[in-house]
């Protein structure tokens, strides 16, 4: 018998097949058009923009998380990030079913910068990133389809060791150009089931 896990993961593989390491070109579609081997996420919009996750569903701690933006609107909007070897711009929290805090492992609390400054904004975009090192990304309209970007897995951001129900909740952050002034562009909290099974945690 073949594992549908398995499938579901070349499933997603497939999916997002095309384009270079650390980003890959998702084709347009709502989220309620999403395959159901895919769980898509979204925020509230902020100034006809929003930020979005999709990962294997249903989503396990050892599932890698991608991201991306879109435009609500018919134009496409240029937005920069850090660069994408350093993951988004965000700020990351993960609690268990009683909503206690999971701490985060030594990858999580070194990549995961904005919790450890507490810096939403862009005095801390100038401090830390030059415009040089910063990576434009084009939010596209929903009908077009926009990059989604590649980040960690749960389990390589937080010490998950007991199985049960997790939620996981991501804040992003974007700069964005206005004329010739700099706009962050902060992103009100997406939330993501995350399900770790007694047999995930014996595999």
């Amino acid at each position: 018998m073949r594992d549908n896990r398995l499938l579901r993961r070349s499933s997603l593989a497939a999916w997002l097949a095309c384009g270079v390491v650390g980003m890959v070109l998702v084709p347009p579609a709502a989220p309620a058009q999403r395959p159901d081997n895919l769980l898509s996420r979204s925020s509230a919009a902020v100034s006809n923009l929003i930020a979005w996750v999709i990962m294997v569903n249903p989503a396990t701690p050892s599932d890698r998380i991608s991201y991306g933006f879109s435009s609500l609107t018919t134009n496409q909007v240029t937005l920069y990030l850090p660069p994408v070897r350093e993951g988004p711009f965000c700020k990351v929290e993960m609690t268990d079913a009683q909503g206690h805090r999971l701490k985060k492992t030594e990858l999580g609390a070194k990549l995961l910068c904005l919790e450890r400054t507490n810096a939403f904004g862009l005095n801390h975009f100038r401090k830390t990133y030059g415009w040089k090192q910063l990576t434009p990304y084009t939010a596209s309209p929903t009908n077009i389809g926009s990059a989604a970007c590649w980040f960690r897995t749960p389990a390589e951001l937080f010490e998950i060791t007991k199985p049960g129900q997790y939620k996981l909740s991501i804040e992003f952050q974007a700069l964005r150009m206005r004329g010739r002034s700099n706009v962050v562009v902060s992103f009100p909290p997406i939330e993501i089931p995350i399900m770790l099974s007694d047999k995930t945690t014996h595999d």
